[in-house]
C-alpha cells in the first residue's frame, strides 16, 4: 500500500488510509511481521461509506482467511481509529470466473500455488471413502478425513491419524486425495512417505538442490505425509519437516500426517515439532472388532468377485484379529484355491488360509518371542526379565526388552506393564526413555538394538 495520496483522493478515503495505518501498527504488535507480510499487508483500502470500510484482497483465499482469522479485531481497531462503529468488508480481486462455495477457495489455492515444480500425485483409485469400512475403531479418523477432503485447509488442520500397521491409515490418505481431485483435478496434492521425504532431502543436500526440494513440498494445497515415525532420530530431516509444516500451516494449506503411534510417543522428536503435530485433530485407528472384520471381508470378496460358503467369513474374522492386511492375505490365499471350484471359499479352504497367514515369516512377533530373544542374547532368564531384580545387567536387559516390545508391537504402556510382570505403566515408560536416551550416546548399544530388531523381524 502506498503512503502517498493523490489529489483525486476524497476525504473519506484519506481518513480510511490514515486509520488503516494505525490498525496495521496494532496488528503488527498483535500478530507479528509474518502475518502482516503474507496477509494483512496485501489489503488495499478502497472505500469508506455508510459505516462500512471496504478493502480489496489479492485472492479469494486471502479475503476469506483475513475475515475468519482477523475480522473481529480489525472491526474493533478500525472503529477506534475512525471514532465511530464501522464494519470491514473484504472483496477478492477475481481474475477468473469463480465457482460456487468451497470450490471457489479450492480454485484460488490452486491458482496461487500450482507451479511446474509442484510434484504430480499418482492417484491410486483403489482407495476411496466408499470402500473404507467405518466402525467404532476408526470413527473419529474417518470423520476427520472426510471433513478435510470437503474443505481443505479450513477444518482440522493439521489432521494426525495414528494406529498400528495395516488398519487403513494409508487408505484414508489416498481417499482424501482422490476426493479432492475428483472435485478439482488440478488441485496441487502431494502424498509422500516419510522415508521418501528423508531420501529426497538427503539427495537435495548432497546436490545443492535444497531450494528446489522446499519448493516442491511447499507449492502445494495439500500435504499428505505418511509414516512420520520413520524419521525418528533424523534431526536435520525433522527440522525440515518442522519448517515445511510451519510454512504450509501459516498459508492455510491442508496438512495430514500418519504414524504408528501418537505424537506424544514420538520420543526423539523435538518438543516444538510434537506440539505442532498435536495442534489439530489427533485421531486413532484401533484394530477392528469382529463385526467390522466381517464387513471388511464381505466388501473385499465382492470386489474380487468371490463368494463365501455359509459361515466362512465369520470363521476368518474370528481367527484373524488385528491387521486388515492379514484378512486380505487370507482371502487372496483362499481365493487362489477357490478358483478351481466356482470361486466359492469353503471352510477347509479358509482353515488352510488362516494357517498359511499365521505361519508367514515377517508377521508381528509375539511378546513372549521378543522376551525369549532378549533372554537368549543377554543370558538372562525370562523370569528375571519380568522379576523384581535391580542388578545392573538384568535391569538393562529388562529395559531393552521393554524398548523392543514397544517399538515392534506398539502396545500401550499399560499392556506392556502387565506383560512385564505387572509393572506400573510409568515404570515401563521410564525404561523405554532410558534406552532411547542411551542409544543417542552409545553406538554399541545402538548397534545391539538394531541387531535385535532385525532378528525379531524374522521370528
Amino acid at each position: 500500500m502506498s503512503d502517498q495520496y493523490s489529489f483525486e483522493d476524497q476525504g473519506d478515503v484519506v481518513a480510511l488510509r490514515t486509520a488503516w495505518q494505525q490498525v496495521m501498527s496494532r496488528a503488527r504488535s498483535a500478530y507479528g511481521e509474518v502475518s502482516i507480510k503474507r496477509f494483512l499487508g496485501s489489503l488495499e483500502p478502497v472505500q469508506f461509506e455508510g459505516g462500512v470500510t471496504r478493502f480489496r484482497a489479492s485472492s479469494v483465499f486471502v479475503a476469506e482467511w483475513v475475515r475468519e482469522k482477523y475480522g473481529r479485531d480489525l472491526d474493533c481497531w478500525m472503529s477506534e481509529a475512525l471514532g465511530s462503529p464501522v464494519r470491514i468488508e473484504i472483496e477478492a480481486e477475481i481474475r477468473d470466473t469463480p465457482r460456487v462455495g468451497a470450490a471457489t477457495a479450492t480454485a484460488s489455492i490452486r491458482k496461487e500455488v500450482a507451479t511446474p515444480e509442484t510434484p504430480r500425485f499418482q492417484r491410486d483409485l483403489r482407495y476411496r471413502f466408499d470402500n473404507f469400512i467405518g466402525g467404532s475403531n476408526n470413527q473419529l479418523a474417518l470423520a476427520g478425513a472426510k471433513n478435510v477432503a470437503s474443505e481443505p485447509g479450513r477444518r482440522f488442520n493439521p489432521l494426525f491419524i495414528y494406529g498400528p500397521s495395516g488398519l487403513g491409515k494409508t487408505h484414508l490418505l489416498h481417499a482424501i486425495a482422490n476426493e479432492v481431485l475428483d472435485r478439482d483435478p488440478r488441485f496441487p496434492v502431494l502424498y509422500i512417505n516419510a522415508q521418501s521425504f528423508l531420501e529426497q532431502f538427503v539427495f537435495a543436500l548432497q546436490h545443492g538442490r535444497v531450494d528446489a526440494f522446499r519448493r516442491s513440498h511447499r507449492n502445494v494445497g495439500m500435504w499428505l505425509l505418511d509414516d512420520i515415525q520413520l524419521i525418528m532420530g533424523k534431526d536435520k530431516t525433522q527440522e525440515e519437516v518442522f519448517h515445511t509444516f510451519n510454512w504450509l500451516y501459516q498459508n492455510a494449506k491442508q496438512i495430514v500426517l500418519c504414524s504408528d503411534r501418537p505424537p506424544r510417543e514420538l520420543m526423539s522428536f523435538s518438543d516444538r515439532l510434537r506440539t505442532r503435530l498435536e495442534s489439530g485433530l489427533v485421531a486413532d485407528i484401533a484394530p477392528p472388532d469382529t463385526e467390522t472384520r466381517i464387513a471388511i471381508l464381505r466388501m473385499k470378496a465382492q470386489e474380487r468377485q468371490v463368494e463365501f460358503a455359509d459361515g466362512v467369513d465369520e470363521y476368518l474374522a474370528t481367527h484373524l484379529a488385528g491387521s486388515v492386511r492379514r484378512l486380505e492375505g487370507a482371502l487372496i490365499t483362499a481365493q487362489a484355491e477357490a478358483m478351481v471350484q466356482e470361486n466359492v471359499i469353503t471352510q477347509s479352504m479358509a482353515e488352510r488360509a488362516v494357517q498359511a497367514v499365521r505361519g508367514t515369516v515377517g508377521g508381528t512377533p509375539r511378546v513372549d518371542q521378543i522376551l525369549e530373544l532378549v533372554s537368549d542374547f543377554f543370558e538372562v532368564s525370562v523370569d528375571e526379565l519380568k522379576g523384581p531384580s535391580r542388578r545392573a545387567h538384568i535391569a538393562q536387559a529388562r529395559h531393552i526388552a521393554i524398548f523392543l516390545i514397544k517399538q515392534i508391537t506398539n502396545g500401550s504402556w499399560k499392556q506392556i506393564g502387565v506383560q512385564m510382570g505387572h509393572r506400573d505403566h510409568t515404570t515401563v515408560l521410564h525404561g523405554f526413555r532410558k534406552i532411547h536416551t542411551q542409544m543417542d550416546k552409545d553406538r554399541d548399544l545402538n548397534d545391539t538394538i538394531n541387531k535385535l530388531m532385525s532378528r525379531a523381524n524374522t521370528l
